[in-house]
């Protein structure tokens, strides 16, 4: 993961093309999306909040376009990137800052309660919604593997 680390320390363009096409890759692969918000992590990290925002900024137009053109649905990629990155980035700008982890842990888990909050505010029936999404992605004739 060194090799990627550098890569992407490289420049904007590089941290642009790694965020964005890994965010557009966990699409179909969704543990990549942990390298994806990594890569907005150790840019605000290393080189503040301004130029973290710029690479959230134009790797979540560039993975909207890459939605676009690939499964034309731009909204999708676009929304997953920013639910991912817009919490990494503030948590990134509160560990640089503060440099306190026990505080950008306290903040992580405030934006989740306020996240999981928010959604049960928006969808008071999540369950259903669940159902009606996983019967779309796994059909009921679907045969069941035995592990």
């Amino acid at each position: 993961m060194n090799f990627l680390a550098t890569y992407i320390m490289r420049g904007r363009m590089q941290a642009m093309i790694v965020a964005s096409s890994l965010a557009f890759l966990s699409l179909m692969f969704p543990p990549v999306s942990v390298v994806s918000s990594a890569t907005v992590a150790l840019v605000t990290l290393r080189r503040g909040a301004f130029e973290g925002l710029y690479v959230l900024a134009f790797s979540s137009v560039v993975a909207g376009l890459l939605g676009f053109l690939a499964i034309g649905n731009y909204q999708f990629a676009l929304l997953y990137a920013m639910v991912l990155w817009l919490p990494v980035w503030s948590i990134s700008i509160v560990l640089r800052e503060g440099r306190h982890l026990s505080l950008a842990v306290e903040i992580a888990i405030l934006i989740g309660v306020l996240g999981v909050i928010g959604f049960y505010l928006y969808m008071p029936e999540p369950a259903t919604m669940w159902k009606a999404v996983l019967t779309q992605m796994v059909p009921a004739d679907a045969p069941v593997e035995a592990t």
